[in-house]
């Protein structure tokens, strides 16, 4: 199985997750006073259990479980179109903000997020299924499931950054905004280096890798130079406007349509081996 050590590095991640997001997030579980909304909720869980699941099938594959490796497989299947609909939640909450605050200077992260969230969506949805109808070439399969969570790295990394390094604590509520900016981008950027580590290891096979950290860059190329056009402002005005149910249930329905042709189209025959990277 390539990639054999993949699940500590997931697992390392996972955990990174949980202490980047303690404060907004994981810390006020069972509070009454601050609650995370629902569409945090629907965008965290589903994105954790993708890493731990991720992790599992890698340990499973090591370990011999077959048979949990395969049953994983399936799960996976069911847990997809939640995953891309999480992804859609937060895009939501980007776009109902944009629209509340039209027309204040203030108003400068939703555009942004509208590439370094709309962007992973779509690259998702892409590799989850060149992986999931390619499971015969054991390297392409893993690869492009693996590199999923590259682009799940910027969000932590950006909240630790933000959090702790003085350079990057705002003067004022705009100056703050922009330095938030500042922080995705260098989350980013290290999501690019660990993608090319990986990449630099086997430039054939690591392929998925490259296009990952190809993705990464247009996340802060879209932000940085398209955030501000006319198109991105129209479509946040138009996913603003839509109902939330709506903009969820499209995530849902994309997530769930690529999910049942990669079921439907799924080969029955064996995966072929392949040496570890």
């Amino acid at each position: 199985m390539p990639y054999r050590f993949a699940h500590w590095y997931l697992l390392s991640l996972l955990a990174f997750t949980v202490f980047a997001f303690w404060p907004s997030f994981f810390g006020l579980l069972g509070s009454a006073e601050r609650t995370p909304s629902m569409r945090v909720h629907l965008h965290t869980w589903p994105a954790l259990a993708w890493v731990l699941l991720m992790s599992i099938q890698i340990w499973s594959v090591q370990t011999g479980r077959l048979g949990l490796h395969r049953l994983l497989g399936k799960a996976s299947y069911v847990l997809f179109p939640f995953l891309i609909a999480g992804l859609v939640a937060i895009l939501d909450i980007a776009a109902k903000t944009f629209v509340e605050f039209y027309g204040s200077p203030f108003n400068i992260l939703g555009p942004a997020l509208m590439y370094t969230t709309g962007i992973p969506i779509l690259t998702c949805m892409a590799f989850y299924f060149l992986s999931m109808t390619s499971i015969r070439n054991v390297r392409k399969h893993a690869g492009y499931l693996l590199a999923i969570p590259i682009l799940l790295i910027e969000s932590p990394v950006s909240r630790v950054l933000k959090q702790n390094l003085p350079s990057l604590q705002g003067e004022n509520l705009l100056d703050d905004f922009q330095k938030i900016l500042v922080a995705v981008e260098w989350g980013l950027w290290l999501a690019i280096v660990v993608a090319i580590s990986v990449w630099l290891f086997d430039r054939v096979h690591c392929r998925p890798f490259l296009f990952v950290a190809i993705v990464c860059l247009l996340q802060i190329l879209g932000a940085r130079y398209l955030s501000g056009t006319e198109a991105t402002e129209r479509l946040l005005l138009f996913s603003g406007n839509s109902p939330t149910w709506i903009n969820y249930s499209v995530g849902l329905v994309l997530g769930a349509g690529i999910s049942l042709y990669c079921w439907l189209s799924r080969s029955k025959a064996p995966a072929k081996s392949a040496p570890a990277l």
